[in-house]
């Protein structure tokens, strides 16, 4: 689980050491980025399967996506996205870099995750306006 709780952090800071929701977005997209690329065979691991884990893990609110939850909730109440359930909208954006990495496990990407950072930041920034 250290991988998760890596990625935990990351997000966390980069949820809460920058501007507005864009550059949140942005932020949260790279620490993904740079925890699978920091060591690919773990994150891979990792995702293919946290689902086993989870039952075991005790969530303390810090994990990647109550944190991404939390940043949207804010982002809905300072008006700077429009309402929508954040618990769909959390699992809509991180889903957008966890197919991509999944997509790359599979081979029908052959690239690290970083070289996608930007074309994945702007499609979560769409979902998040999108309504």
């Amino acid at each position: 689980m250290g991988v998760h709780k890596r990625l935990s952090s990351l997000v966390e800071e980069a949820g809460a050491n920058v501007g507005d929701v864009n550059a949140k977005a942005a932020a949260i997209v790279a620490a993904y980025c740079e925890v699978a690329d920091e060591n690919w065979s773990l994150f891979t691991f990792h995702m293919l399967t946290l689902h086993r884990f989870l039952p075991h893990y005790r969530e303390d609110g810090r994990d990647p996506v109550t944190v991404v939850e939390r940043v949207l909730k804010q982002a809905m109440m300072d008006c700077e996205i429009p309402p929508a359930d954040p618990t769909v909208l959390a699992a809509m954006v991180i889903g957008v870099v966890i197919q991509t990495a999944q997509n790359t496990v599979y081979g029908r990407i052959d690239s690290r995750l970083t070289t996608h950072a930007p074309l994945m930041t702007k499609a979560v920034q769409a979902i998040l306006f999108a309504r």
